[in-house]
């Protein structure tokens, strides 16, 4: 089981690229990407889905299915459409368990939950989308000790805490 990071984000400016912004993160039912292929719904990310957002590449998606179907080696392999998410959105998938905690004028909050990192670099991207807004992420992950926050704002990141919490007895382990 993957270590999974716990995300929490609030998106802050105008109200109109803001409702652009939950415009286009929104779930497609057309655009189910690599989550049919592993045999996934998407149900829980209909708020906000990187899939949406920054599509991995067909040819990718192919193998990755393609693969997916036709193996069932363990520990199995990274595919190609893995290795690209993790470059370009810095998770190797999309998000999910997304929630809405808060919609008011000017700001929109979720939480979701990411595998292994906090997706730093696919909201540092948005975020160049979408130069109007202001996203401040936190994040924890009680599997791996870690915890942080960042802001994002013009595709710079103007804030990056990091902070290892895990318990004294592994502290010579994380050293």
């Amino acid at each position: 089981m993957a270590n999974e990071v716990n995300n929490y984000l609030t998106v802050k400016g105008p109200n109109v690229p803001i409702t652009n912004l939950q415009s286009k993160a929104k779930y497609d039912p057309k655009n189910t990407e690599w989550i049919e292929s592993m045999g996934f719904t998407n149900a829980n990310n209909s708020l906000f889905s990187f899939a949406c957002l920054y599509p991995v590449p067909a040819s990718l998606l192919e193998e990755e299915r393609s693969y997916f179907k036709s193996t069932k080696e363990f520990p199995r392999k990274d595919t190609k459409a893995e290795m690209w998410r993790q470059i370009h959105l810095g998770t190797d998938r999309d998000v999910f368990d997304v929630v809405e905690k808060a919609h008011q004028s000017e700001q929109w909050e979720i939480r979701f939950t990411s595998r292994w990192t906090p997706p730093m670099e696919a909201i540092q991207k948005i975020s160049g989308d979408f130069p109007d807004l202001t996203f401040e992420l936190g994040y924890w992950s009680c599997d791996s000790g870690f915890q942080g926050d960042a802001v994002f704002s013009g595709g710079e990141c103007l804030l990056d805490e990091r902070d290892i919490w895990a318990p004294e007895a592994y502290m010579d382990i994380a050293r």
